[in-house]
C-alpha cells in the first residue's frame, strides 16, 4: 500500500506503471484503542492499532429445564416457552404457558412470537405459537421459571 512499481518496457509501450492508494487512504475509521476489545487489533488510518477496551463476547447457555437459577449476574436472559393445543370442541380458549422470575433485574420485555389457529382435517381446533421474554440485569441467586410449555429455553 502507498507505494508504485514501473513495468519493465517490453510488457506495454514503456509508459506503464502500477500505483496503490496510501494505507492511511485505505483504512479510513474512527474507532480508538478503546473501541475495540481488548487483545484485538484493527487497522484505523494506516496504523495498527491494539484495542483496549471491555470485551463484549456474549457466551450462550442454552438451557432446556424448565427452572434455572443463576450462579452468576447476567446482562441480559431471553427465555422462550412454545406452546400447541388442540380442542375436541369448537372453543377457542387456550391456556398460554407462562414464565415468572423470582429475584432482582432491571426490566422485562415481553411480546408473543406468533400465535395462530387452524382446523385440522378432523374439525379439531389447534392452536400454537411462542411467548418470549427478556430480562435485563438479572442477578445471581435469581431463579427463572417455565410451566405449561411444549418445549423452552433459557438463553444468557
Amino acid at each position: 500500500a502507498g507505494g508504485s512499481y514501473t513495468i519493465p518496457a517490453g510488457y506495454h509501450n514503456g509508459s506503464g506503471k502500477v500505483t496503490a492508494n496510501s494505507l492511511a487512504s485505505q483504512t479510513s475509521a474512527t474507532a480508538t484503542v478503546a473501541d475495540i476489545a481488548s487483545g484485538k487489533t484493527a487497522w484505523v488510518n494506516g496504523t495498527k492499532i491494539t484495542g483496549n477496551g471491555a470485551n463484549t463476547t456474549i457466551n450462550i447457555n442454552d438451557h432446556t429445564e424448565t427452572s434455572v437459577t443463576l450462579e452468576e449476574d447476567k446482562s441480559i436472559i431471553i427465555v422462550y416457552a412454545r406452546y400447541a393445543q388442540s380442542h375436541w370442541t369448537t372453543s377457542n380458549t387456550i391456556t398460554y404457558p407462562t414464565i415468572s422470575i423470582e429475584g432482582e433485574y432491571d426490566k422485562e420485555i415481553s411480546f408473543k412470537d406468533y400465535d395462530s389457529w387452524w382446523i385440522d382435517e378432523n374439525d379439531y381446533y389447534r392452536k400454537n405459537g411462542m411467548i418470549v421474554k427478556a430480562f435485563t440485569n438479572v442477578k445471581a441467586g435469581t431463579k427463572i421459571n417455565v410451566t405449561g410449555s411444549t418445549s423452552s429455553h433459557i438463553l444468557y
